[in-house]
């Protein structure tokens, strides 16, 4: 029954990433040859080639999503097993050393360092060490998504057809669309992070403070400028730890964990 629970979990990301490739697919051939039969070659190029970037960028955030440790707090311990870090509250369901902000996965039977929130789409809990990559991975599809509807947009105008172009004028809702339903999801993601929360704070309404500036926190996320805030990988121990927030945990915290 595990092992049945451990396949169906990859059936949602690989039909993404099946859906991802029919984009691709149907973006080189009504997207971007249209630019090209229109002669507009240099645009074209461009046009194929930031989309080329952005699609590696893409794939490196996806793998990452799916197989990187989010920050589960087996390997949080013994990341900090050498670290004073006065915790002494366990997790009633799996036994784990729970520090402030850390939360139990009930699909993934696991705790998780600053959980967000868990992901059915890909089948993974987004945390502490994969916040940041979820966030390029929105933005790199929303970039995707509006370089296809534009193109597709621009193709419409440029070339002349026999008849109503009524395939490129649906792949153009059809991406604009997505792009604004996923630009939804970015700005929660951006909003709550700016805050200093989680989602799964903000829905068990768990209240502290932490006195940083919105700038600070987004640096706890993606860490100091660096390449970092490019390429998506997961964010490094020595920019924070899952211990770090414990000294914000208040009696009032504890009764809404």
């Amino acid at each position: 029954m595990n092992k049945i629970k451990y396949y169906i979990r990859f059936i949602p990301p690989l039909l993404i990433f099946i859906l991802t490739m029919v984009l691709i697919f149907f973006c080189i051939n009504h997207g971007f040859m249209g630019l090209f039969y229109a002669e507009w070659y240099i645009t074209g190029t461009l046009a194929w080639f930031l989309f080329s970037i952005i699609f590696v960028l893409w794939i490196m955030a996806f793998y990452t999503i799916m197989w990187d440790d989010p920050g589960s707090m087996k390997l949080e311990m013994r990341a900090n097993q050498n670290n004073n870090h006065n915790c002494h509250i366990l997790c009633p369901k799996c036994g784990m050393t729970k520090p402030f902000r850390t939360h139990h996965c009930s699909i993934c039977n696991c705790c998780f360092a600053c959980m967000d929130h868990h992901c059915t789409v890909v089948g993974r809990c987004i945390a502490l060490r994969n916040r940041k990559v979820f966030i390029q991975y929105l933005c790199y599809s929303i970039l995707m998504l509006l370089i296809y509807a534009l193109c597709c947009f621009v193709s419409i105008f440029i070339n002349e057809f026999t008849s109503f172009p009524i395939f490129l004028v649906l792949n153009c809702f059809v991406g604009a669309s997505l792009a604004l339903f996923l630009g939804i999801l970015l700005y929660q993601q951006i909003s709550t992070m700016l805050k200093g929360r989680t989602i799964m704070e903000e829905l068990c309404e768990i209240r502290f403070t932490d006195g940083l500036t919105k700038y600070q926190r987004f640096q706890e996320v993606f860490g100091p400028p660096s390449l970092d805030w490019i390429i998506p990988r997961p964010l490094p121990f020595k920019y924070v730890n899952a211990f770090q927030w414990e000294k914000y945990r208040t009696i009032e915290s504890k009764k809404s964990e």
